[in-house]
């Protein structure tokens, strides 16, 4: 008595291994097919996250160059306010020098100008 794997395993309601073997490939490829996706849409969700965080850098470093350049022109006003008195000083120190080489009868030195 020959029974075939069609009978035997047709008759439980069980694929044979024949039908199963077949059946693989297009689990697999199926398979294959949803895991591309979600690699697909693994890859975007990365891609948007990295622009996210570069975004964010680039706002920081933007806030941080703002203030610097704050802190630059801050600086520079006082230092231009620096210069000026210094010039007043020296045009004071040199009208002084003047008064006091003609008070004391010497010929000045001519002064030069730091300009």
């Amino acid at each position: 008595m020959d029974i075939d794997d069609e009978e035997l395993f047709g008759c439980l309601g069980i694929p044979t291994p024949l039908k199963m073997w077949k059946q693989q490939p297009a689990l697999l490829t199926e398979k294959i097919g949803i895991l591309r996706g979600q690699l697909r849409k693994s890859r975007r969700s990365v891609a948007d996250l990295i622009e996210m965080q570069t975004a964010a850098e680039r706002e920081v470093l933007r806030t941080e160059l703002k203030a610097a350049q704050a802190k630059g022109r801050e600086l520079s006003e006082k230092l231009s306010a620096y210069n000026s008195k210094l010039m007043m000083t020296e045009r004071a120190n040199s009208a002084m020098y003047l008064k006091l080489a003609e008070l004391k009868g010497i010929k000045p030195c001519p002064v030069t100008s730091r300009s």
